[in-house]
């Protein structure tokens, strides 16, 4: 694992789908356990943009389905403001439990990380 500089701050977002009967809330549930939680925020794009102290899933159209699932659900999974080393590990423990819920990803997707380079 990197080592991150101690007070760094930074967020990512990772666009995927799921097959149609397997909906955000859950993934959401497969995803929260000990202390990190997941919500599915449904609503206005305004709802989703909001910052939240937790992960969380929103819906997002700019991505498509696979051809072998073209009615897919689509969203990205946001995380709140991630600190440090602290940050990775939950990362890491996100990841570990999204490859379990049965996610896809394909060409229309995209992972993005946000840093926060105020004090640089």
């Amino acid at each position: 694992m990197m080592e991150i500089r101690q007070g760094c701050k930074y967020g990512i977002e990772l666009e995927m789908t799921s097959a149609p009967h397997v909906s955000r809330d859950d993934i959401a549930s497969a995803l929260s356990h000990n202390n990190i939680q997941v919500i599915n925020v449904d609503g206005s794009w305004a709802e989703a943009k909001k910052a939240y102290h937790h992960w969380k899933l929103v819906g997002d159209g700019s991505i498509t389905c696979n051809v072998s699932q073209p009615f897919c659900n689509k969203f990205e999974l946001v995380s709140p403001i991630l600190h440090s080393e602290h940050g990775l590990v939950t990362t890491a423990s996100i990841l570990g439990r999204l490859s379990r819920v049965g996610v896809t990803v394909n060409r229309s997707m995209g992972f993005h990380v946000h840093v926060d380079v105020s004090q640089y």
